[in-house]
């Protein structure tokens, strides 16, 4: 509760799958991130202070990872930006 999660869509490279089935079935890009969540898989949600912690702990078992948001004090809510 009062949450607001801003993802940012330009901080990963979805699989070009997901392009190819929105330019072939006409699906809104909310509707591809509800359904298909564009590519993510698996998200952690951590404390800003443990992130830097958590990123190497993954690079060093060759995890590929991104930073791809921010939760905030807000309305509960997702915004997906850029």
């Amino acid at each position: 509760e009062n949450c607001r999660v801003i993802i940012d869509r330009k901080s990963w490279q979805p699989h070009p799958i997901f392009a190819w089935l929105r330019s072939h079935a006409d699906i809104e890009q909310q509707e591809m991130f509800n359904v298909f969540n564009m590519g993510l898989g698996f998200v952690l949600v951590v404390d800003s202070q443990a992130a830097d912690l958590v990123q190497a702990h993954l690079a060093q078992e060759n995890l590929t990872h991104w930073v791809i948001g921010t939760v905030n004090a807000g309305e509960r809510a997702v915004e997906i930006v850029g």
